[in-house]
């Protein structure tokens, strides 16, 4: 790989973590997985914090020490990440312009948004199964159903400027390249385990490409 990718973990902790001491634990796998291919962890692996008496330059503080030393955002999307109170202000940490003393080059953070296998009830698909989180039509075409994401997971997929284009089925609908109509790449967690390495540098280009699509950094148009 090229340059040492420091990688930053969003997730809603009631889903990914709480309560799966002895069962299967998609933070604590990933992080394993990064470890193995010379990745490094950048962020929190312990207990989530409860945001609700915290002024937004509180959760600014708590957030950027994890964030600044990342160059990769990776958002773990499970059923209830809608309800997270933290991954909305992580992403817009991971998308704002920082400047660092010694790497002038590692101003945003590249993102992916990573499908759990999991049902609306938190129950793993043994197959595979991402219905929840996306369909797809005749024509191969997928459907991701983004209004059960995040707000700014919605807002900053299917964002590349001029890149929509008409979708086979004919119903005035427009699609996007897969790899690139988004800057926050959304891929199901399966696919993503089986070659990190290319998604990573994948969200890695896409920092330098920042100004081709539309983003959404702050919060004050919703969550």
């Amino acid at each position: 790989m090229g340059l040492p990718k420091k990688v930053f973990i969003s997730y809603k902790y009631s889903d990914v973590v709480e309560g799966r001491e002895n069962i299967f634990n998609f933070r604590d796998d990933l992080i394993k997985r990064l470890g193995l291919r010379g990745l490094v962890h950048k962020g929190e692996d312990k207990e989530s914090f409860d945001l609700h008496n915290y002024s937004e330059q509180q959760i600014i503080a708590k957030i950027a020490p994890y964030v600044k030393k990342s160059s990769i955002t990776v958002v773990l999307i499970s059923p209830n990440a809608k309800k997270s109170k933290w991954i909305p202000w992580e992403i817009s940490m991971s998308l704002r312009q920082r400047v660092y003393k010694y790497e002038q080059n590692m101003t945003r953070n590249g993102i992916i948004g990573v499908y759990l296998p999991l049902n609306a009830n938190l129950v793993p698909s043994k197959n595979g199964d991402y219905s929840f989180y996306h369909t797809s039509n005749q024509y191969g075409e997928i459907t991701h159903h983004t209004n059960k994401f995040p707000k700014m997971i919605k807002d900053n997929s299917f964002n590349l400027i001029n890149g929509a284009y008409p979708s086979s089925s004919g119903d005035g609908s427009s699609v996007y390249s897969a790899i690139e109509g988004s800057y926050i790449e959304l891929v199901d967690w399966n696919n993503f385990i089986s070659n990190i390495d290319m998604y990573i540098e994948r969200a890695w280009d896409r920092r330098n490409k920042f100004d081709k699509y539309n983003i959404r950094i702050d919060l004050k148009e919703g969550k």
